[in-house]
């Protein structure tokens, strides 16, 4: 459980650094850098919401995802290109010599205001996490979900510890609601919904959801069973497309909107892996007998 806030730690340790850095050597540079990075964020994950809705209303064209993620990589490195120049000259001016702002360039007051730049840093370093540990989960939940699992009692891996890592960032005040807000992709209500849709698809690991109190309602799902049959899901779940089934817009409209979103939003899934996993039947190998 403890090592769940690695990330928590290696944040901290990021606010020391920026702290001891921006006294010694100023808080312009690093600043100008963070508000850029802060602003091709706002684009990047902006784009990531707004563009579906807009392909959509229009109908002229297909977004996929690749070129959805693209589209908006684009636009949030001319951000972060054009916003670096910007701040940069805008922080220089404020902090010129002879304004009444220069006190506050480096030293024990330019080091305070390095915390700007350390929050955007971590919430970048935060979002990372929580994409990794979402696709390393969706991973393990297919991989239990093949065909042959239950003669695998004994040799199934744990659960990625990135998993663990994302959990953790997630238990911290606020933080996992603010980024749900932000990354779609990482939104625990759709990922969760992804793994469900992923999982439900074997028939041993359906059984055991339907076992548990907190993942029958969800497993029974009718709305669940008629997202298996849209043709673009099945085509993202056959070649492995974990982006394709998480931002699909029918499924996030399900995660969010359907009679059974409390139960997704209450359910977690980490224990829910470990316990399917616990429970297939330990098989001893002819060379141990």
């Amino acid at each position: 459980m403890l090592l769940d806030y690695t990330p928590v730690l290696l944040a901290l340790i990021l606010i020391l650094f920026f702290f001891g850095y921006t006294f010694s050597r100023g808080v312009v540079g690093l600043m100008s850098s963070g508000l850029a990075a802060l602003c091709a964020m706002v684009v990047f994950f902006t784009s990531v919401n707004l563009l579906p809705v807009i392909s959509e209303n229009l109908g002229e064209m297909e977004l996929t995802w690749q070129i959805l993620i693209a589209s908006s990589a684009v636009l949030a490195l001319l951000c972060y290109i054009v916003g670096i120049f910007v701040f940069k000259g805008i922080l220089k001016f404020l902090f010129n010599p002879d304004s009444w702002l220069h006190s506050f360039a480096d030293g024990i007051p330019g080091a305070i205001l390095s915390i700007v730049p350390s929050a955007i840093a971590i919430l970048f370093f935060f979002c990372c996490i929580r994409i990794v540990g979402t696709v390393q989960e969706l991973n393990y939940s297919a991989s239990i979900s093949q065909s042959g699992i239950e003669a695998m009692g004994g040799k199934v891996p744990p659960v990625p510890m990135m998993v663990g890592w994302r959990n953790g960032i997630e238990r911290v005040p606020f933080v996992g609601a603010a980024l749900d807000i932000l990354d779609p992709f990482s939104n625990r209500l759709n990922r969760r919904a992804a793994a469900f849709l992923i999982m439900t698809d074997s028939v041993h690991v359906r059984s055991y959801l339907l076992s548990r109190s907190d993942t029958k309602p969800i497993a029974e799902s009718l709305e669940l069973n008629r997202l298996r049959t849209k043709t673009e899901l099945r085509k993202a779940l056959k070649e492995q497309d974990r982006l394709g089934v998480v931002l699909d817009r029918d499924l996030q409209q399900f995660a969010s909107d359907s009679v059974i979103s409390e139960d997704i939003e209450d359910v977690r899934l980490k224990p829910v892996l470990e316990g399917f996993v616990d429970s297939l039947p330990k098989y001893e190998s002819a060379a141990s007998q």
